[in-house]
């Protein structure tokens, strides 16, 4: 049972953004309040993640050798191949509807203060991306797969892009996920410290968390 429950992190995150964003709609279309709700789904699952899985942070924290600067230099390389093997994929899919138009539109016309309090709250893609690093990596890669790496960083792959389905609803655009899910995988294979993958993961959410500030402002 306690085996189990580790295995609730990602559809636990994926139903309370279903649920609370459903009740937030019925009452507010403010995309300060939605993304306010959706901090609130990933903050759940990322305290406990925490929690449940201290002890791993902790010891692999104490097994990084290397200065700060070399984390620095190998984290940035990691995100630019992230991106690049995304990209590529992402430029042979067929072009999908655009379902964030009228956010877009919605977010130009809010003041600086709701704008900063949007930015503020879409730091939950950091907090995610601990939480998919934990469940993904460490615990479906790591622990539960021993048996066969290869099956294993194939089937984490898939599972971690298919967790992206509900950013366009559109199983294609799954793929880059899964891409940038192999390479993540591969990465963590090779280091055996899930705060390799951590770092590149939380530097690549907070890249686009940044651009999309820029070029909504």
């Amino acid at each position: 049972m306690k085996e189990i429950k580790y295995f609730t992190l990602i559809p636990l995150q994926l139903l309370l953004m279903y649920l609370l964003g459903s009740v937030v709609l019925l009452y507010t279309d403010s995309i300060v309040i939605l993304q306010l709700s959706e901090f609130i789904c990933m903050l759940v699952p990322f305290l406990l993640a925490i929690f449940w899985f201290k002890d791993v942070l902790i010891n692999d924290w104490k097994k990084i050798n290397i200065s700060w600067w070399k984390i620095g230099i190998c984290t940035l390389i990691g995100v630019a191949v992230l991106e690049i093997v995304a990209l590529l994929i992402y430029n042979n899919l067929p072009a999908f509807p655009d379902t964030t138009g009228s956010e877009y539109i919605l977010f130009s016309s809010l003041s600086t203060t709701q704008k900063l309090f949007y930015f503020l709250f879409s730091t939950s893609a950091l907090l995610t991306a601990v939480t998919e690093e934990i469940n993904f990596r460490y615990l479906f890669l790591g622990r539960y797969t021993k048996f066969n790496k290869v099956l294993g960083l194939i089937l984490s792959s898939i599972l971690f892009g298919l967790a992206h389905y509900f950013i366009e609803f559109q199983l294609l655009s799954c793929l880059p996920y899964m891409a940038m899910g192999l390479v993540l995988g591969i990465i963590y294979m090779f280091t055996k410290n899930i705060w390799s993958v951590i770092f590149i993961h939380v530097t690549t959410n907070l890249f686009f968390a940044v651009l999309i500030l820029l070029f909504n402002w």
